[in-house]
């Protein structure tokens, strides 16, 4: 049986970005204003991960700044009432598995 998907908004990104609690990352539909000072409607979408040397990870936007962020301390972060431990460790040691079941705050001891 498949676990409920529940999303919550990005601390820093309200209204932007969300993320759920089987670590996908999700944009919302916006208008942007752009540098040519049009204004542009954006559909929102799950978003790209890339994995990387630190796990999966997503770059966030709002208004022309950019941030790549992991993806694990994103899903930790939203579910964990904003706590925000120096390190978040994967339960069964696969760096893209986000899911919030398999995210702890201390090493797990194999």
């Amino acid at each position: 049986m498949c676990a409920k998907e529940e999303w919550k908004w990005i601390a820093g990104y309200e209204k932007y970005y969300m993320v759920s609690n089987l670590g996908k990352v999700r944009s919302m539909d916006r208008i942007v204003n752009a540098t040519n000072g049009k204004k542009m409607k954006f559909k929102g979408t799950v978003l790209k991960q890339y994995k990387n040397v630190n796990g999966m990870s997503v770059t966030l936007s709002v208004e022309h700044f950019s941030v790549l962020h992991q993806v694990s301390r994103l899903v930790y972060r939203a579910f964990n009432k904003g706590r925000m431990p120096s390190q978040v460790y994967h339960l069964d040691g696969d760096d893209t598995n986000n899911n919030v079941k398999n995210l702890v705050s201390k090493k797990p001891i194999f």
